[in-house]
This record gives C-alpha cells, sequence and structure tokens, in this order.
C-alpha cells in the first residue's frame, strides 16, 4: 500500500515537520504505524513499503496522518480505505456420502464444512433427481454447534426412487467462490434382487414324485 498525505505550514516550509505517522487502526489493540517521508519532487509526505498483514481483519480501516513542525505544533486528518476478502472459501465433507439410502417420502438432511477467512455470503446444494420438483436449491444455514452449514431436502420433493445428485454453490462477501463438491444418495429400493443357484431334487425325477426346487435370491 502508498500513502501520500498533503502538510502545509502557513509559517514555514515543507522540511520545519519533524514527523508525519500514519497510524491503521482496525478496531482492535493492534495499532501499526509508519513514517512518512518527506518527497521534494512531489512536495507530499509519503511511504511506498507498507504491507497490509495477511491476517489482518477485513472490512473498513482508518489511516491517520499526524504532521508535527519544529515548533512542537501539530493537526491530525484521516481517511479510510477496506481490508477485501481474496481468499476463496474451502467445502469439504459433503453429507449425505455417496450411497446412502433413504425410504420413499423423507426428509434428507444435507451439510458441509466450509473454511473462510471472511464472511459466508452463500451455501447452498442443488439437488436433481427423478422426484417432482427437481432440480431445487436448498439453502445451508451455519450450525454452531456441529460446525456444520446444514439444510434439509424436504420430503416433497422424494417421492421418487432413484438416485439424487448433489451439487455444492459456496460464495462469501467477498466474492470468492468455493470449490465445488459432488455426491449423490439414493430414495427407495432401486436396485434389482440377485437369482443364482438355482437347484431342482432329485434329478431325474420320477412321474408323481415331489420335485424340491431351491434358489440363492439376495437384495439390498
Amino acid at each position: 500500500m502508498t500513502i501520500k498525505a498533503n502538510i502545509t505550514d502557513p509559517n514555514g516550509i515543507p522540511g520545519d515537520f519533524g514527523t508525519a505517522i500514519a497510524t491503521y487502526n482496525d478496531g482492535t489493540i493492534d495499532i501499526i504505524s509508519v513514517n512518512l517521508v518527506y518527497n521534494s519532487t512531489s512536495g507530499l509526505y509519503e511511504n511506498n513499503t507498507f504491507q497490509i498483514p495477511a491476517q489482518s481483519l477485513l472490512g473498513l480501516w482508518t489511516v491517520t496522518v499526524n504532521g508535527t513542525d519544529t515548533g512542537g505544533l501539530w493537526d491530525t486528518n484521516s481517511t479510510t480505505f477496506t481490508v477485501q476478502d481474496t481468499v476463496s472459501p474451502i467445502v469439504s465433507n459433503l453429507l449425505p456420502a455417496n450411497d446412502t439410502n433413504y425410504p420413499l417420502s423423507t426428509n434428507v438432511p444435507l451439510s458441509i464444512v466450509i473454511t473462510d477467512n471472511g464472511t459466508i455470503d452463500t451455501a447452498k446444494i442443488t439437488i436433481m433427481g427423478p422426484g417432482s420438483g427437481l432440480p431445487t436449491d436448498v439453502i445451508l444455514s451455519y450450525n454452531s454447534s456441529s460446525g456444520k452449514y446444514e439444510g434439509t431436502l424436504s420430503s416433497t420433493f422424494t417421492d421418487a426412487a432413484g438416485t439424487y445428485n448433489m451439487t455444492t454453490y459456496v460464495n462469501d462477501t467477498g466474492g470468492n467462490e468455493g470449490n465445488v463438491l459432488k455426491g449423490y444418495f439414493t430414495i427407495g429400493d432401486i436396485i434389482n434382487p440377485v437369482i443364482n443357484s438355482i437347484d431342482a431334487q432329485p434329478n431325474p425325477v420320477d412321474p408323481g414324485q415331489t420335485l424340491n426346487l431351491t434358489a440363492n435370491v439376495t437384495d439390498n
């Protein structure tokens, strides 16, 4: 960040000023100061080397410039600037896990974990599937107890058996979008039974004799 200030003295020249300090105050006890050096070419007091600390609080800051002359007299003025969020949210732990199965017409709990240095603006999961009214967006809200962003897909949208696909969308108030997670779960029984090991005994069988049939049938 470059800081410049025009400091004048009716009774002297700019060189009369002993100090000019810019103070950043983010509302906490951490007050950061830098010295401004007079530039005879621009006629301004300047500092071109100050770097905003990486862990600075986001939002509005105040920079205050104090000018003091050799006579001990002083003046002060201030302006504001904004520390913006340029870090993208990190999205993880999408639930339900793949292959999770629910009964027909049931409410399905959805959740994700979001890590970000700022404030989340939007967190949602888009559901695609065979249920009526789909696709739909489920808006997620932060649960301080679980540390997750949570929501519920209403049973209104789960009235058909099949696969329901999930896609996350997250952004913060700085306009940074989070990584996209995809997953799926199933509603109802959509897996066919499997029949094997069919056997008929006795073999050969005589007319009028009882025939015993067995089969191994598996299903989810």
